[in-house]
């Protein structure tokens, strides 16, 4: 089967065709009943690059990597915040997605494309009994149904699960999951393709799964602030603060302090104190990381801000 590519039906338009048989920004149109008019040409300007090859997303501002990050047709939103934006359309239009799922079916019948969220060559259309009830159907599975027939099947890393293809895993944990040997998603012979169960395809050795690389964006952009930054540029706290509307405030550091079995360094003081002088744990295992005199402060001062508070409301 040869992969296809639909163009949009608007004369001007050179985009790839998504729904009905237009593009993303035509389809928009004439689903509202407008006018169908040529649409802005994309301009690389409106992406945020850093200069460690990082892009920026336009709705979390996270610096994610562009191809693992971002769909190809995703626009400024990670993949993260695009797969958000459609379930609250979904939600909001539930009425209308059977409608628009037909003539999606109806547009791409025949249509074989590779998947840019799973790496998988995919099929619309294609009669087969390993399709789903939206007549999508994953070519790997297609192979593997030819290679080993219907049924149930035993696990081929020998762990004494039975597979069927009649299941869909994870719903069923018996259900069939088709395993590259090798680990390469667009291999498909017939000799790299095995059933296995969800746990093997995910456990098994031999094949390292790929994972996406911890990206770092810098330290907070608060001043003073020295922890990573995580989202819009800020650390985990002051991003909350920010959040809930709070003007930020210095994060709480906390020390590593030695120990040995006579006692520890105060997290709160720093000085090295016996354990005769800390308070013990609630549950009764270990003690507290402050000396019995910060514990004291720290508590006193807690309850004048809460006295405080309830003063001023």
């Amino acid at each position: 089967m040869e992969e296809t590519i639909m163009i949009c039906k608007f004369e001007e338009c050179e985009r790839a065709a998504k729904t009905a048989g237009y593009c993303g920004g035509h389809y928009a149109q004439k689903w509202s009943g407008k006018e169908l008019k040529p649409l802005r040409p994309r301009t690389s300007a409106t992406r945020l690059f850093l200069e460690n090859g990082l892009r920026v997303c336009s709705d979390c501002g996270e610096a994610k990597d562009p191809a693992e990050g971002f769909y190809k047709s995703g626009g400024n939103k990670c993949r993260n915040c695009h797969d958000e934006m459609c379930r609250e359309w979904r939600n909001k239009n539930a009425e209308r997605v059977p409608e628009i799922q037909r003539e999606w079916r109806e547009a791409n019948e025949g249509r074989t494309y590779t998947d840019a969220k799973s790496g998988y060559v995919t099929h619309i259309g294609y009669a087969h009994p390993v399709a789903n009830a939206s007549g999508i159907t994953r070519h790997h599975r297609i192979v593997l149904w030819d290679k080993i027939g219907p049924g149930e099947h035993a696990c081929h890393w020998e762990c004494g699960t039975t597979v069927s293809w009649d299941k869909t895993y994870p719903h069923d944990p018996n259900g069939m999951v088709v395993d590259h040997v090798n680990g390469d998603k667009s291999d498909n012979r017939p000799e790299n393709l095995v059933p296995s169960c969800g746990r093997c395809n995910l456990t098994r050795p031999g094949v390292k799964k790929a994972s996406r690389p911890k990206t770092q964006i810098g330290p907070c952009s608060v001043e003073g602030c020295k922890k990573d930054a995580k989202a819009k540029f800020l650390c985990s706290t002051h991003y909350q603060q920010q959040k809930a509307g709070k003007s930020f405030t210095p994060v709480r550091t906390y020390l590593k302090t030695s120990r040995d079995v006579n006692g520890k360094e105060c997290g709160g003081c720093g000085t090295y104190k016996t354990w005769d002088n800390y308070y013990s744990r609630s549950n009764g295992v270990g003690y507290q990381n402050q000396c019995k005199p910060c514990m004291i402060q720290h508590n006193t001062q807690n309850t004048l801000d809460r006295k405080a508070k309830e003063v001023a409301a």
